[in-house]
């Protein structure tokens, strides 16, 4: 997006004649280990897991670079849930199953900034906190093999208690450049999916 305007965060204002370009990408990494056992027709799920979200913010004017801000999370923690086969085909290798997981994380969020638009510098924050992650699905399965299968649907994640780089841009005055570091922001992530099972 390429606009005349300004950035305006808590404690910083970003402002210069000219085109100005904002950049904000935000992406989610996530991996777990899990124990499973079948009980009244669902199969219970407890595990560990770790997710990385990694937020990048910046700002160019007259197509030189002002203003970057990093702002990563690392959330490591446990989780349960359940999920359970709620319709299979009688003649194909075809069902629809429907999970739902929950978890609470330590959070380590960190946050970088590099300014060099009328004040130059760069900026380090750190905190930690108690994140809390909630997962949905609902997705169809074909049974490839025994232990192979194809799995497509849709998903939802939410992740509450976190630091997004929004609402992290900061230099208070035009002497210091500063991180404001907040983590009590959270995010929903949602969409299709496709994959692939593997049973062992």
């Amino acid at each position: 997006m390429a606009v005349l305007a300004q950035i305006v965060g808590p404690g910083y204002t970003y402002f210069s004649g000219g085109l100005h370009t904002f950049v904000y990408d935000s992406s989610l990494q996530s991996g777990e280990i899990n124990l499973r056992r079948q009980m009244q027709g669902w199969r219970m799920v407890i595990g560990f897991r770790y997710m990385e979200l990694t937020e990048l913010f910046t700002a160019t004017s007259n197509g030189s670079l002002a203003y970057t801000l990093d702002a990563h999370n690392y959330l490591y923690g446990f989780q349960a849930g359940g999920d359970a086969t709620r319709w299979e085909s009688a003649s194909h290798p075809l069902r629809i199953d429907a999970n739902i997981k929950a978890g609470v994380f330590g959070n380590q969020t960190n946050a970088h900034v590099v300014a060099s638009n009328f004040l130059t510098g760069t900026a380090n924050d750190r905190d930690w906190s108690t994140a809390f992650v909630s997962e949905g699905a609902i997705a169809a399965v074909l049974q490839l093999t025994d232990r192979i299968a194809l799995r497509g649907g849709y998903q939802f994640i939410w992740v509450d208690n976190i630091g997004l780089a929004t609402s992290m841009l900061g230099a208070p005055d035009t002497n210091t450049v500063t991180a404001i570091m907040n983590a009590d922001d959270d995010i929903v992530y949602h969409g299709g999916f496709a994959g692939l099972i593997a049973t062992y």
